[in-house]
C-alpha cells in the first residue's frame, strides 16, 4: 500500500500537554507522532495554540510562550514538518506587541476568536464584530503572512474579516467549521 501525504490544519495536543504539566512534549494524547511518521510519507500538522476561557489574558498568554518553547524544543521525525497556529486572541489583551511576538515566533494562523468576545471581537453566539484593534490585528495579519481563521467567529465578525481579506486580495480560511448548509452552527 502507497504512503500519502497528510496536511492537517489544527490539533490541540499542545494545549492538552500544557494543562496536564506534562514535561517534555510527549505528544501521544489526542494524536501520535510517531505513529503518524510512519504511516504518511510527508506530514505536516498544525499544533493550535489554545487558551481556554478560565484564563485570562494574562495566562493565556504564558500558555502560548510556554507552549511555544515546547514544540520549537522538540525533535520531530524527519518527515514531519510542525507549524504553530494561536485559536484566540485574547492573549493578545490589546497590545500591539504581542503581534510582532507570534510572527517572530513562526506562527502561520490566527484564529481570531474563540468564545465570548475579546479585545479582538466576538465569536459564534455574539452579534458583535471587530474591535478597532481587532482590525488592526487582522491588518497585521495579512500584511505579515499570517493566515486569519474564522473559525468560532461570529457571522458579523465572519462577513468583516471577507470584505477587508478581499481589499488585500488575501485568503482567510476556516479550519475547522462546518458549513452552514450542513449545519447551522
Amino acid at each position: 500500500m502507497e504512503k500519502n501525504n497528510l496536511f492537517d490544519l489544527h490539533c490541540d495536543t499542545l494545549g492538552v500537554l500544557y494543562r496536564s504539566g506534562r514535561e517534555g512534549c510527549e505528544i501521544k494524547t489526542q494524536l501520535d507522532i510517531e505513529k503518524c511518521a510512519k504511516s504518511f510519507r510527508a506530514y505536516s500538522q498544525v499544533f493550535a495554540v489554545y487558551s481556554p476561557d478560565r484564563l485570562s489574558p494574562s495566562e493565556a498568554w504564558d500558555n502560548f510562550i510556554y507552549t511555544r518553547d515546547k514544540i520549537s524544543s522538540h525533535k520531530f521525525p524527519e518527515n514531519v514538518t510542525p507549524y504553530l497556529s494561536i485559536e484566540g486572541g485574547k492573549l493578545l489583551d490589546g497590545k500591539y506587541e504581542r503581534l510582532d511576538t507570534i510572527k517572530n515566533s513562526g506562527v502561520c494562523i490566527l484564529t481570531l476568536v474563540w468564545g465570548g468576545i475579546c479585545c479582538v471581537g466576538g465569536a459564534h453566539g455574539t452579534d458583535t464584530g471587530f474591535t478597532d484593534f481587532g482590525r488592526d490585528v487582522l491588518r497585521y495579519c495579512l500584511e505579515n503572512g499570517i493566515v486569519p481563521d474564522v473559525s468560532h467567529a461570529s457571522d458579523k465578525m465572519f462577513r468583516e474579516t471577507a470584505e477587508i481579506c478581499k481589499k488585500y486580495s488575501k485568503p482567510f480560511i476556516a479550519s475547522h467549521s462546518c458549513s452552514r448548509a450542513i449545519r447551522k452552527h
